[in-house]
């Protein structure tokens, strides 16, 4: 009688381990993203061990906005390969020891020269959405991705998936029955591009909230050249419009920022990003407890919405880049000194745990 014995292999994304306290996975290519490879690793290491997760990528790369998000929702420590050593994705910090990067506080403290080396980048439009949904059986998602496509990328095909490359067909009624199957989260990657060379690419979450579900969406868009960087902010203005009137947008933050072309994100040191409008939907108003139209007669904005519930839109754009002037006294009225505002941001950006992909 022959017994045989089974043994397990190991994930074909893991390549080695750092002693007892983490995994590394190595990967190459000139534009790293939340690939199916990726995701499920990290998945498979958060569900069955408490290591820390190290992504290694080559300093020749770029990063989708996807794979910068969600591998920071995920807790992973990602690094960039230089030729003595390695820095920090976002800090730049630089070590030739891994280890130097797991210990808390970071015992890495020299900065790298090399995160200071940015290469020649493009105008990015960045859009931050939160969307209320009643908890009902009825509720679709998707409908926000629709309305950013009609307005900064008119006649674009639109994609979705699990996973990188977002190559299935848009569909909101499967995105939204995927969505209800991994709840009390589930994180998507959507995707759009047009005729004229306009891309968009991020993530798209669903969560379950205490009165609700929220549907988060964080999208770098890149439009085609027929729509000039100097229309950005007027177009947003009426996207955020349409938020308004279509659907329940708790808040949406639209600001400029340097990519690629293709809207992914660089290795480098990244500049902070130019406000160009907000919107503080009728749900956030009525938890700030102010009134939409005397924020808006202050601050140069209009109030948005149907109904007796307003919603409050603000452009921001002063023309300077990485001017925040418009912005932060108008954080301040909303505010008024109670520590309401960030709790409300919070409710939409907060990320619920590390099984994110």
């Amino acid at each position: 009688m022959v017994t045989t014995q089974t043994q397990s292999l190991p994930h074909p994304f893991f390549d080695q381990r750092v002693g007892s306290t983490a995994v590394i996975t190595n990967l190459d290519g000139p534009c790293v993203g939340l690939s199916e490879g990726l995701a499920d690793f990290i998945v498979t290491v958060r569900e069955t061990t408490s290591k820390s997760i190290v992504i290694i990528v080559p300093d020749s790369a770029r990063v989708t906005p996807a794979f910068d998000r969600l591998t920071e929702v995920a807790g992973c420590v990602v690094l960039v390969r230089e030729k003595a050593g390695l820095r920090g994705l976002h800090s730049g910090r630089w070590s030739r020891r891994i280890t130097d990067f797991l210990s808390v506080p970071v015992a890495a403290t020299l900065t790298s020269k090399a995160f200071f080396a940015v290469p020649p980048l493009t105008d990015v439009l960045d859009l931050s959405i939160s969307i209320y949904h009643p908890p009902r059986a009825t509720t679709v998602l998707g409908r926000v991705i629709e309305l950013i496509g009609d307005r900064l990328l008119p006649g674009a095909g639109l994609g979705w998936g699990r996973y990188e490359p977002a190559g299935a067909p848009w569909d909101r009624d499967r995105l939204t029955e995927l969505a209800r199957e991994h709840m009390p989260e589930a994180h998507m990657v959507v995707a759009a591009h047009d005729d004229d060379g306009g891309v968009a690419t991020g993530t798209l979450t669903a969560s379950r909230t205490t009165n609700g579900l929220e549907e988060y969406v964080e999208l770098s868009v890149v439009p085609s050249p027929s729509l000039p960087r100097e229309a950005w902010a007027a177009r947003v203005c009426d996207l955020f419009e349409d938020l308004g009137a279509n659907l329940k947008p708790q808040f949406a933050l639209a600001t400029r920022s340097l990519g690629h072309p293709d809207a992914c994100l660089p290795l480098t040191l990244r500049t902070a990003p130019t406000p160009l409008a907000i919107l503080i939907g009728a749900p956030g108003i009525k938890q700030l407890g102010v009134n939409a139209g005397q924020i808006a007669s202050a601050h140069g904005g209009t109030t948005v919405g149907r109904g007796r519930r307003r919603g409050l839109l603000v452009p921001l754009e002063t023309g300077r880049t990485g001017d925040w002037s418009a912005l932060a006294p108008l954080l301040a009225s909303l505010d008024g000194g109670t520590g309401r505002l960030a709790r409300v941001l919070e409710s939409g950006t907060q990320d619920r745990g590390p099984h994110a992909p």
